[in-house]
């Protein structure tokens, strides 16, 4: 399978590249930053199915451009913490979900895993930690209760059944 993974030079995404390349699939890694070393010496049957593109996802026509002919998608890319309690960090990141979401719609790409975060319940960037329950489960509430940017932009994720459903 021809897989995307975006963030790939983040913790996760470069381990991620890895376990697709050892389980034999050709990986597309997107990241707007230069590849991680970790990436840069793979055994030649590894290298010969990984491609690396560095690219804004905020730039729509970029992700799509990027993303055609993917089977699938593990979206990753994301500013990871909040360098800021304003915009740039909940704009970024809902922007870039939303760029991924709606390519994979249009392209019809249907398997994409995308990363949230434990901020979509007040946790790590809030002053006010606030469980209904613990320890804590799917079922615990979220929307109503995230306080800062960050976790703000892991919640306002498109409503996108819709855009899968064929």
């Amino acid at each position: 399978m021809k897989l995307a993974v975006t963030g790939c030079n983040g913790d996760i995404g470069s381990r991620v590249i890895l376990a697709a390349l050892s389980r034999g699939h050709t990986v597309l890694g997107i990241d707007v930053a230069k590849l991680p070393d970790v990436l840069t010496h793979l055994p030649e049957d590894q290298s010969a199915r990984f491609a690396f593109y560095e690219a804004d996802l905020r730039d729509y026509e970029a992700a799509t451009k990027l993303l055609r002919g993917c089977e699938g998608i593990v979206h990753l890319a994301a500013m990871r913490t909040p360098g800021d309690y304003h915009v740039n960090t909940h704009n970024t990141n809902v922007v870039i979900s939303w760029n991924i979401l709606r390519a994979a719609a249009e392209l019809g790409i249907n398997r994409v895993a995308q990363a949230s975060s434990v901020n979509v319940i007040p946790l790590v960037w809030t002053d006010r930690k606030d469980f209904e329950y613990f320890p804590l489960d799917e079922d615990h509430p979220t929307r109503t209760r995230v306080d800062e940017p960050y976790g703000l932009s892991k919640v306002y994720v498109p409503n996108t059944p819709q855009l899968f459903s064929g």
